[in-house]
C-alpha cells in the first residue's frame, strides 16, 4: 500500500518540477517557432533614382557568378528587392544599378549561464502529538506513553548546475551602385548600403537567410538613421515571399502595431484584387495601430503612423484584419 506524500513535500516538489521543465525547454530550445532577433542597419546617398532595375554580383572577389550557393542567396535577394520596388534583371546591360551582394557566418562562440536548483529537505517539525493507554495492575496504575513528530519540509540549499552552447554571427551586406558611373570609373557612386545581422544558434546560414532578407524587406535602399531591431518567426508570411516569390508581384503585404516587437504586432499576405483592396482599405482605415501596406512590387498602399497607441487593443485588431483577410480572398 502506497504511502502520501507529505503536503509540504507535494507543494514543494511541483515547484522543483516546474523549475526542471522550464530549464529543459530553454537547454533543448523547445520552440513551436523558430523566432529570429535581426539588426538592420541601412543607409542612402539620398539621391534620386528614377529607374530602379538591377543586376545582382558576388561581393567577393574570386567568387564566381554561377556558384551554386551565391544563386540561392541571390534568388532570395531578388524576391527582397522586387518586395521593395525594384526589377532584377539577367543582363547586365538592361541594368541601371550594380548590387553586390556579401554574406557570411562567424565562428562558432561558446555561450555558458547557470541556474540553481532548490534542494528539499527535513527544515524542523510541524507538531508533537502524544497518545498513550493506562494499564492498571494489582492495584498499580501504568501509563504507556508515545510521542510523535510531524516533520516540515522545506528548501535547505541548493545545487548549481552550468549550461553551455554555441552560438554563431550571421550577417548580409547589400550594396547598390550606379551602373554608369561604377563602369566609368566616376569614384563609384555608392546609393545606397543595407546591412543585416543576426546572432543565434544555428550555423547553417542557408536555414536563416531567408528571414534575415524578410526581416529587412522594408529596409532595402532605405536610410534608418541608427542600427534597429527586427524580430519575427520562421513562419512569417514575409519569409514565405522571400523563399519562394510566389505571386510577389500580386500581393497586398501588410503589417500592423508595432514593428519592433513581434508579440505586439500581425503580418499578413493576400493576392490582390479589387475585393482585397475594398476590405484592407476599410480595415487600415478602423485599425487603430501603426500600420503599413505595399501592393507588390513594394509600391505603399496604405500608410498610418502613431505616436501613440493602446496594445490592450491590438487583439481586436488583429481579429478584424483576419476577418478581413477571409472576406478578401
Amino acid at each position: 500500500m502506497g504511502r502520501n506524500m507529505p503536503e509540504g513535500v507535494a507543494s514543494n516538489v511541483q515547484i522543483i518540477f516546474t523549475i526542471l521543465v522550464f530549464f529543459c525547454m530553454l537547454m533543448t530550445g523547445c520552440t513551436a517557432t523558430t523566432r529570429y532577433c535581426v539588426m538592420i542597419d541601412a543607409i542612402n546617398g539620398k539621391q534620386p533614382i528614377n529607374k530602379k532595375c538591377c543586376y545582382i554580383f558576388p561581393g567577393f572577389k574570386d567568387l564566381p557568378s554561377d556558384d551554386l550557393q551565391f544563386l540561392e542567396y541571390k534568388g532570395h535577394v531578388k524576391h527582397g528587392l522586387q518586395a521593395k520596388g525594384y526589377s532584377v534583371v539577367e543582363d547586365v546591360n538592361e541594368a541601371n544599378i550594380i548590387v553586390f551582394l556579401t554574406y557570411g557566418i562567424g565562428e562558432p562562440k561558446l555561450q555558458m549561464y547557470s541556474y540553481y536548483v532548490p534542494v528539499i529537505g527535513q527544515t524542523g517539525y510541524k507538531s508533537t502529538h502524544t497518545y498513550g493507554s493506562l494499564f492498571s495492575f494489582n492495584n498499580v496504575t501504568l501509563f504507556k506513553a508515545k510521542t510523535t513528530n510531524e516533520p516540515e519540509y522545506g528548501i535547505v540549499g541548493d545545487m548549481t548546475h552550468e549550461v553551455s552552447y554555441t552560438t554563431y554571427d550571421r550577417h548580409i551586406i547589400i550594396d547598390a551602385y550606379d551602373k554608369i558611373a561604377l563602369m566609368e570609373n566616376q569614384n563609384n557612386r555608392q546609393l545606397w548600403q543595407t546591412k543585416i545581422f543576426s546572432t543565434g544558434r544555428s550555423g547553417d546560414l542557408r536555414s536563416v537567410f531567408p528571414a534575415l532578407i524578410a526581416a529587412a524587406i522594408p529596409f532595402i535602399s532605405e536610410n534608418t538613421g541608427k542600427a534597429i531591431q527586427i524580430d519575427l518567426t520562421e513562419d512569417d508570411e514575409s519569409v514565405k515571399v522571400i523563399i519562394d516569390g510566389k505571386d510577389i508581384h500580386d500581393q497586398i503585404l501588410v503589417h500592423i502595431g508595432d514593428y519592433y516587437n513581434e508579440r505586439y504586432s500581425y503580418h499578413s499576405a493576400i493576392p490582390i484584387s479589387d475585393r482585397a483592396i475594398l476590405f484592407y482599405q476599410q480595415a487600415l482605415e478602423m485599425n487603430p495601430y501603426n500600420t503599413f501596406a505595399y501592393l507588390g512590387l513594394g509600391k505603399i498602399y496604405k500608410y498610418k503612423y502613431l505616436k501613440s497607441w493602446n496594445k490592450n487593443d491590438l487583439r481586436k485588431s488583429k481579429e478584424y484584419f483576419r476577418k478581413a483577410e477571409t472576406l478578401a480572398r
